[in-house]
């Protein structure tokens, strides 16, 4: 995501993204780089070793491209014409069993190492004692393999932070809890496993102070990373999430809605293999003096072009058939159902 300063910066859609993931790349889109900076970071992350791995292997060969793409753009981000950063924040969602903990500790000293200001604060945010304590084993691991390393970091593993003994500027692993950022102004802010503060209470509250204690200094940043959960998304977690859907995966799509809160959105699928054909049936929820008819509407049609997209590369003569209100209860225009003697046409055919 990128902090919306003037329209002239880019925004990060990647409406390709399926066929990227098909390609094996990494599903974003291309990010302006500063190149001398973003060599210098990967030299420096690639040189990491992993602590708890037999024979600790450096991230030169044990870590995924992916992860590299998304270090670079987190770090090295530049527009071309002004010099300035263009990503102020990122949220990443990867699967479970990934090394996500490595990687992110891995980050977070190459975030350290690269910042010159002094006496500066960077801040990691994890749910739990057990993954705070996970990912400062992790990095003070790969510090305490390499006596390079060790000249350049200050490790106090009492209150679980490692200093650059050039600048003075810490990286500081907490657990979550409401008073996290008091009295404290971080330029870099990473959130570990997402999804679990979606649970916690006056995260959203947190979560205000830490943009804001960004935002007040340059160079405020904020990395969210959380792997897949088996619940359904919620609190601080669903909004992240719905925000970094529609800038990321979709092309803008702005039908004539209201601005309003929604209750629910259930989105289903009815497949006939005979036809062959995919009847799509949205339905929305919401408590407001509005209906949501659009809504409903609009989600049906992405639905539709977005199983069009897929599946474009097989049958390039597929239709989008008719869309449909069936039926509304509710609001000030009061209740309406289709009529049953109406055809029931799938959507896409």
């Amino acid at each position: 995501m990128a902090r919306p300063s003037t329209e002239a910066l880019p925004r990060f859609a990647c409406p390709d993204w399926w066929e990227k993931i098909q390609a094996g790349q990494t599903p974003m889109a291309a990010v302006p780089v500063n190149h001398a900076r973003a060599a210098k970071a990967l030299a420096f992350f690639n040189r990491l070793k992993l602590p708890d791995v037999p024979g600790t292997p450096a991230l030169s060969e044990a870590c995924g491209d992916w992860f590299r793409d998304i270090l670079v753009a987190f770090l090295a981000s530049e527009d071309q014409s002004t010099k300035q950063r263009l990503v102020w924040e990122l949220l990443c969602m990867v699967p479970k069993k990934n090394s996500k903990t490595t990687y992110v500790a891995a980050l977070g000293l190459t975030a350290l190492f690269m910042e010159e200001a002094p006496n500066r604060q960077m801040l990691l945010v994890a749910p739990s004692q057990n993954i705070s304590e996970r990912c400062f084993d992790q990095a003070q691991g790969m510090i305490r393999l390499d006596q390079r390393l060790q000249a350049i970091f200050k490790v106090q593993d009492h209150i679980k932070r490692i200093e650059r003994r050039k600048t003075g500027t810490v990286f500081d692993v907490k657990t979550f809890d409401t008073s996290i950022v008091t009295g404290e102004i971080p330029i870099l802010t990473i959130i570990d496993e997402l999804h679990e503060l979606g649970k916690k209470a006056k995260a959203a509250a947190v979560m205000q102070q830490i943009r804001g204690g960004g935002i007040t200094m340059q160079g405020g940043q904020v990395l969210m990373i959380t792997t897949q959960s088996d619940e359904a998304p919620a609190g601080i977690w669903r909004t992240e999430l719905d925000k970094a859907r529609k800038l990321t995966l979709t092309v803008e799509v702005s039908p004539r809605t209201e601005q309003g809160s929604l209750d629910s959105v259930d989105v289903s699928f009815a497949f006939d293999e005979a036809g062959p054909s995919v009847g799509i049936e949205v339905r929305v929820r919401t408590t407001g003096r509005t209906g949501v008819e659009m809504e409903a509407l609009t989600a049906c049609s992405v639905a539709a072009l977005t199983i069009y997209d897929m599946c474009k590369s097989a049958d390039r003569s597929m239709v989008i058939g008719d869309l449909t209100l069936w039926e509304k209860t509710g609001g000030r225009s009061g209740s309406y159902r289709r009529p049953q003697d109406e055809p029931d046409d799938s959507l896409l055919s």
